[in-house]
């Protein structure tokens, strides 16, 4: 009889933790399809019934999607008093923190995530950033970084870092990491812009190469080239033709 018992709880067990499972999965389907609130539904009823630091991640993952970021801080912190084991649960606590413009906590939950997981190029690049919006910019250069030896592919951690570097007067360097930027997408305006300004800013002046780019990014759309060119380009006799197509 005892044995029975035990096999039917054991069954029970399983078919609640299939259908919690089931639950999870939708409200992350809603949360794909950007249908927020639903998934807090889902959620909602889920959490009272059966709470689980899963549920809690993800519950939070829509309140932060929502830009509701102090309920999205709140269920980060519930999932990690479960489970703080899980860097993913620090890395989106860091998250809505940084998008609080809070990046002293947003720093420690990177270096958190990081100590769980060490080879995620986004926590290197997001703490990073949050360094730089403290002009702590010499840690946030050695973050971009390792971010870039996880990933050499990505342009804005090129840009962010080229940020960094002319915060410092680091020209040189600087337009390395432009012209990086260019090699992965010669339609990135910003780099195009930025490097016309780093020539600026380094020689008072620009080169027909760098009107080049300030033409470039007013082609793409990037209206704050506008004041450099008026200013620097307009009517200058061109030396060079360079193509960016």
């Amino acid at each position: 009889m005892k044995k029975t018992l035990l096999i039917v709880l054991l069954f029970f067990c399983v078919a609640c933790k299939e259908d919690a499972d089931v639950i999870l999965s939708q409200a992350k389907d809603k949360i794909t399809k950007q249908d927020f609130q639903e998934a807090i539904v889902l959620l909602d009823k889920l959490l009272a019934d059966e709470p689980s630091a899963d549920g809690f991640n993800v519950r939070g993952i829509a309140y932060f999607e929502m830009k509701k970021y102090e309920d999205a801080i709140k269920n980060f912190n519930e999932a990690i008093k479960m489970d703080n084991a899980k860097y993913k649960y620090f890395y989106n606590r860091a998250n809505a923190y940084q998008a609080l413009q809070n990046m002293e906590n947003a720093i420690q939950d990177y270096e958190k995530a990081l100590t769980l997981k060490d080879d995620v190029y986004q926590i290197y690049f997001n703490k990073a950033n949050a360094l730089a919006s403290l002009n702590r910019q010499q840690e946030a250069i050695e973050d971009y970084g390792k971010a870039l030896l996880l990933d050499d592919q990505d342009k804005n951690i090129y840009c962010n870092r080229a940020i960094s570097l002319i915060s410092l007067s680091n020209f040189g360097k600087a337009q390395t990491d432009l012209l990086k930027c260019l090699e992965i997408d010669e339609d990135f305006a910003k780099a195009h812009y930025l490097f016309a300004k780093t020539e600026i800013d380094s020689l008072k002046q620009t080169t027909s190469e760098g009107c080049e780019h300030l033409e470039k990014a007013l082609e793409l759309g990037y209206t704050e080239a506008d004041s450099l060119y008026q200013k620097y380009c307009k009517g200058q006799k061109k030396e060079t033709t360079k193509s960016f197509n």
